[in-house]
C-alpha cells in the first residue's frame, strides 16, 4: 500500500510539472491580442443579407506593437501544435485529479478528524478531444506547409475566437494573418463539413447556419478576407487570396450566396 501511494505522489508531481509546461507554452498564444490591436465592428446579425453589411463595409484600424514581427514568429510555432497541447493538457488534468483523489482515499488516519471530500476534485468531465476534427486536421498541415514558401503567411492559429458571438463566442477555424505591400490583411478560412450545407444530414442543425451567416457578415463589414471550404484542396484557394489582395488591395472572399443560408434555415 505504501509503495503504491509513494509512485501515485510521485506520478502526480510529474504530472504537475507537465501541465506547468504546456501551460506555458499555451500562454505564448495568448500575447497576441497585446502585440497587435485590430478594432473590428462587431454589430452583425445573421438575420441581415450580405448586402447589408457591404454597403457598410470599412477597413479596420490595425495597430502593431514594436516587436510585433519577433513575438508572432513565437506565436506561429506554437499554434502549429496549439489544439494539440490543449488536448494533452486536458487529458493531463484528468489524470492528475484522479491521483489526487486516489492519494486523499488513501490517507486513512486522517479521515476520522476532517471531511476529506472536500479536498477532492470532481471528476466528471466531458471526454478530452482534439478541438480540430480529421479534415482540419490535415488542412492545418496543409497550411504550414504552404507557409514554409509563402512569406505572405505571418500567422495561422487554428480555432481562433472571433469577437462575435451567437449565445458564447464563435471560433474561426483558421485565422491567417497575411503581410502584404507593408500591410496586415487578416483571413478567415472555415471547414466546411456535410453539417454546413446538407439539410438532411444528421448532425445538421440551423443555430451552425447562423453562426456561419454570421462569420460571413463579421468579414464582410470589417474586410476580412474568407475562404469556405469543403474538401482539404485550399493551395490554390491561398494563392489567388493572395494575388487578389496584391493586385486589389481588397479582401477576397470565397463564400455561398445568402440565398443558400435562406434555403438552409427555412
Amino acid at each position: 500500500m505504501l509503495d503504491t501511494i509513494k509512485y501515485k505522489i510521485e506520478k502526480y508531481f510529474i504530472l504537475e510539472k507537465e501541465i506547468t509546461l504546456i501551460k506555458k507554452k499555451i500562454q505564448i498564444v495568448q500575447i497576441l491580442n497585446n502585440i497587435i490591436h485590430i478594432n473590428y465592428d462587431t454589430n452583425v446579425c445573421w438575420k441581415n443579407n450580405y448586402e447589408y453589411y457591404l454597403d457598410n463595409q470599412s477597413f479596420p484600424n490595425i495597430k502593431l506593437s514594436n516587436n510585433f514581427f519577433n513575438k508572432i514568429i513565437d506565436i506561429n510555432n506554437i499554434c502549429k501544435q496549439k489544439s494539440d497541447f490543449e488536448f494533452t493538457l486536458r487529458k493531463k488534468i484528468i489524470e492528475i485529479n484522479h491521483i489526487k483523489n486516489h492519494i486523499i482515499d488513501n490517507i486513512i488516519e486522517y479521515s476520522n478528524f476532517y471531511d476529506i471530500e472536500k479536498f477532492k476534485s470532481k471528476l466528471w468531465q466531458p471526454k478530452p478531444k482534439n478541438l480540430l476534427n480529421k479534415p482540419e486536421l490535415e488542412i492545418r498541415k496543409i497550411l504550414f506547409s504552404i507557409q514554409q514558401h509563402k512569406k505572405e503567411i505571418l500567422l495561422i492559429y487554428p480555432q481562433y475566437r472571433l469577437p462575435v458571438k451567437f449565445k458564447s463566442y464563435l471560433f474561426a477555424d483558421f485565422y491567417l494573418l497575411l503581410y502584404i505591400q507593408k500591410k496586415i490583411y487578416p483571413l478567415i478560412i472555415e471547414y466546411d463539413g456535410p453539417k454546413h450545407n446538407e439539410k438532411k444530414f444528421i448532425y445538421f442543425n440551423v443555430n451552425s447556419t447562423k453562426c456561419d451567416i454570421i462569420k460571413n457578415n463579421f468579414s464582410l463589414l470589417n474586410s476580412i478576407s474568407i475562404i469556405r471550404i469543403n474538401n482539404t484542396n485550399i493551395s490554390n484557394e491561398i494563392n489567388k487570396c493572395i494575388q487578389y489582395i496584391e493586385q486589389y488591395n481588397l479582401p477576397y472572399i470565397k463564400i455561398p450566396p445568402y440565398q443558400l443560408y435562406n434555403q438552409l434555415l427555412n
